[in-house]
């Protein structure tokens, strides 16, 4: 019996040892594991849930790529249609070239100011190349009896614009309306000055109206008059 108990005694003083020789990580561990556990666990919901969400993205662009397949034969039609009426009118109706590029500066910046402004990137169009192709368009609808004006559009599109081509490497991919776009913003000032320079010789150094025998010149007046007024 008095073995029995002097066993006891030894060995309380051992297990005390050993407790206060036991690393204070280890200690302070066993407390922690619930709350490391309950971690993992919400890190794991979240990164299912994250998971669920991009295989949910991945299914919705699946059923759209019809219409985007769609979209994408509309645009390439479309820039097909224009480079080809740009090539006709350029050499048939050289007349006609600064009417073309009024209506597709309407069209086109009206398109990009929708999407940069859904996409935030409105301030991207507060850019030279857009001021320059203003310059244009009020030269055109109203001052065409201006030279100096006409000399300095012209320096804009031959300067700036032209080398803007080269520098932002614009390509004609027919269709990607953003690319169409920069291309367009760029490159069909150059064409115009081209056109009013070299093949309406008038322009631009007797004070010639270039409007002057096209047909709808009257109602085409009419119309930006009403839009500008």
């Amino acid at each position: 019996g008095g073995t029995s108990s002097s066993d006891d005694e030894d060995a309380s003083p051992m297990s005390a040892a050993e407790k206060l020789a036991e690393p204070p990580g280890q200690v302070k561990g066993r407390g922690t594991l619930p709350k490391v556990l309950l971690s993992l666990q919400e890190r794991r919901s979240r990164l299912v849930t994250r998971l669920r969400g991009q295989i949910d993205k991945v299914k919705r662009r699946a059923k759209q790529a019809d219409a985007v397949k769609f979209q994408d034969k509309l645009m390439f039609t479309a820039g097909v249609f224009n480079f080809a009426l740009t090539c006709y009118l350029s050499g048939a109706q050289p007349a006609w070239i600064p009417h073309v590029y009024s209506a597709k500066f309407l069209c086109l910046i009206a398109l990009r100011l929708y999407f940069y402004r859904k996409e935030k990137f409105g301030y991207f169009l507060l850019d030279f190349c857009y001021f320059a192709n203003l310059v244009w368009l009020w030269y055109l609808w109203r001052l065409p009896d201006s030279i100096m004006l006409f000399r300095i559009a012209f320096a804009f599109a031959n300067g700036p614009l032209g080398m803007a081509v080269v520098a932002w490497r614009n390509s004609l991919v027919f269709h990607s309306l953003d690319k169409i776009t920069s291309l367009f913003i760029h490159m069909e000032p150059v064409l115009v000055s081209y056109v009013m320079r070299h093949m309406l010789p008038d322009q631009g150094q007797s004070g010639v109206r270039w409007r002057t025998g096209v047909p709808g010149e009257r109602w085409l007046d009419v119309c930006w008059d009403m839009i500008a007024n």
